[in-house]
């Protein structure tokens, strides 16, 4: 490619504020002009070849093209940055996410403009999600990035306040985040599940009612066991004041996930006695708390102490020789999976590659929503002339418009929504997670949809199993 051909390439691109490529070195020529020139740990960015932070890679997509549209997905895949344990549940969700690009790719992505995800393992670190953050935008130029976890969320967002970028999460529900997404005009934070205060009613409800918790006695006393940070406050504190509401005695548990000791929990919870304990915990402490109480007598199954989970243990690793015994027919809560054809041909379509079942683990429907929803934002983005993260936001105000027309998320619906979106016109998104609807009070004042949840419940012989949808009391 000749210079004058790369200038024209360069400010094409540009013209739609996703390219990273330059025309100036020294002596008039660029180093790269696309990933692929750079090899598999380095990216082209600025027109130069520039290595990938450490535990980031290039994961799907077109990275051979100048003009990709750069998607960065900064997920905790493992426990610790220092490359800890794997968190299946996330890395089912990243899944969703390839899925969703290569179904998009396939046709051809955004007007010929094919997508590149960047993935980076975050080790469920505060500074390696922010260090992660500030390099995706200033060399990549990323105009979106997915996050998970509420904490994680945070501290990535706050991470870009001088950069007007777009954010999608599929499993941050944390109360805290409507704060966020008010903050400005811009309103740049967005997810796909609800928030926490409605899980919170769906979980008391089930606690109260559910013969699971009643057939022998009806709870009196519930314990709640729940990590430090802002979901793990959130959602206790909104469960706990629902419980009170209705007459329980509740006693709420705190513990650092960085320095988890299972006994000094117990300890504590042992001399309140509960009937029932809920874990607002993610699978490596909900096993290693299971499998402490299962040498207190009083905290056993046997005893008749029954345990009760939050969305974040969905996940079959909860399941093993030790635990199996004590929460085998306990119940859990999540967001939904939709039930519709969208969710239908999704999990179809991710057993086919993947060879493993979606509803396995929690949020896999509402990460491959919250990819397609990022991608049919840019749509909107080319109506406005820039795919930055203002219009990009400004595009969820045009997914779920009533009476508009209904499209499904997935690869039969994209170009007809890519149509529409991109020329200025508004559609009726259905997700593979259900409705998608951002169109009510509720949901533009807090950034996130309303929706059914699911009540799931585990396995001894079989993992996990999703019983029926509920809707939020």
């Amino acid at each position: 490619m000749n210079r004058h051909l790369l200038a024209f390439a360069c400010g094409t691109a540009l013209a739609f504020a996703a390219a990273s490529c330059s025309l100036t070195t020294a002596q008039g020529f660029t180093e790269c002009i696309t990933d692929v020139e750079c090899g598999s740990r380095a990216v082209c960015s600025h027109g130069y070849c520039v290595p990938l932070p450490a535990r980031c890679e290039k994961k799907e997509g077109s990275f051979n093209t100048f003009d990709r549209i750069p998607l960065a997905a900064l997920l905790p895949l493992t426990d610790s940055p220092d490359g800890g344990a794997e968190d299946a549940s996330e890395r089912a969700g990243l899944d969703a996410m390839r899925l969703a690009v290569g179904e998009v790719n396939a046709q051809q992505g955004l007007a010929g403009r094919l997508f590149a995800l960047y993935t980076c393992d975050t080790g469920r670190s505060s500074d390696e999600i922010v260090a992660q953050t500030k390099w995706m935008i200033s060399q990549l130029q990323v105009p979106a990035i997915i996050t998970s976890g509420s904490s994680q969320t945070i501290a990535a967002y706050r991470a870009a306040s001088d950069a007007p970028t777009f954010f999608m999460s599929a499993t941050s529900t944390a109360v805290d985040l409507v704060a966020l997404y008010n903050e400005n005009q811009a309103h740049l934070l967005w997810r796909t599940s609800p928030p926490d205060s409605q899980q919170a009613k769906v979980i008391s409800t089930l606690l109260r009612t559910d013969p699971t918790y009643t057939q022998a006695a009806t709870p009196r006393r519930i314990g709640i066991i729940y990590e430090d940070g802002s979901y793990g406050h959130g959602l206790t504190e909104a469960l706990a004041t629902d419980l009170t509401n209705n007459g329980k005695d509740v006693r709420t548990i705190q513990y650092d996930a960085a320095a988890l000791d299972p006994n000094a929990v117990l300890n504590e919870l042992q001399s309140f006695a509960p009937n029932v304990t809920v874990l607002v915990s993610f699978p490596p402490a909900v096993k290693d708390i299971v499998r402490a109480a299962k040498q207190r007598q009083s905290l056993t199954h046997a005893s008749g102490h029954r345990w009760a989970f939050a969305d974040a243990a969905k996940d079959p690793a909860i399941v093993d020789a030790y635990t199996a015994p004590e929460i085998d027919g306990a119940l859990g809560t999540a967001p939904a999976m939709g039930v519709g054809p969208a969710f239908r041909d999704f999990a179809d379509r991710y057993r086919t590659r993947f060879h493993v079942d979606p509803a396995l683990y929690g949020y896999t429907a509402q990460s491959y929503d919250a990819m397609y929803l990022v991608m049919l934002t840019t749509a909107w983005g080319k109506y406005k002339g820039l795919l930055n993260g203002a219009n990009l936001a400004e595009g969820m105000s045009r997914v779920s418009a009533v009476g508009q027309a209904q499209v499904n998320v997935g690869a039969t619906g994209w170009q007809t929504a890519t149509a529409a979106l991109s020329g200025g016109a508004s559609i009726d998104l259905k997700g593979a997670s259900g409705e998608l609807d951002y169109s009510s009070a509720a949901s533009m004042d807090t950034g996130a949809p309303t929706a059914l949840y699911e009540v799931w419940s585990v396995h001894a012989d079989g993992g996990i199993k999703t019983e029926r949808n509920v809707s939020p009391p």
